[in-house]
């Protein structure tokens, strides 16, 4: 995501509920993020759960797996 991060004016990153589960040689990361920007002159603000995967190779962690799920959008009372 090099280029892109290049683009975001003003980023501000936040993290909570941060969960890890791990063995030896791999690892589960969740956490939820609030991602705030401006990408040409456009503003951004997103929210929404990471997911990442890691393993244990030729002596260090590397994620082998990463994923990112924003939430649903709530129809219209009423419908």
């Amino acid at each position: 995501m090099g280029p892109e991060l290049e683009e975001l004016e003003g980023l501000r990153l936040e993290f909570s509920d941060l969960r890890i589960w791990a063995s030896d040689s791999a690892a589960i990361v969740t956490r939820q993020y609030a991602l705030r920007a401006t990408v040409k002159g456009r503003p951004i603000d997103a929210k929404g759960n990471e997911t990442m995967g890691w393993v244990y190779r030729d002596g260090g962690w590397k994620i082998a797996h990463l994923h990112y799920s924003h939430p649903c959008p709530c129809p219209p009372a009423g419908n």
